[in-house]
């Protein structure tokens, strides 16, 4: 583990997150509709299942932070 002192750098998922709120959350809002419609007697924590959303689609991205997202567009 490194120690705190020397981990000056931000987190490049929550950097990534940032940078593309907008975009996740439109895609969050279709999934959970589809899973809603999938299973309707599931009670899902929407700030749990969010948080491990944008997990999810971060490992499964390159990463990369394109100049046109919504968020830095505003």
């Amino acid at each position: 583990m490194i120690p705190t002192i020397y981990n000056t750098q931000p987190d490049p998922r929550e950097k990534w997150h940032n940078a593309y709120i907008h975009e996740l959350l439109d895609l969050y809002n279709i999934f959970m509709l589809h899973f809603e419609n999938a299973f309707p007697n599931v009670e899902v924590c929407d700030e749990l299942a969010f948080h491990q959303f944008s997990r999810l689609i971060f490992h499964t991205s390159s990463g990369y932070i394109s100049e046109y997202t919504k968020a830095l567009q505003s």
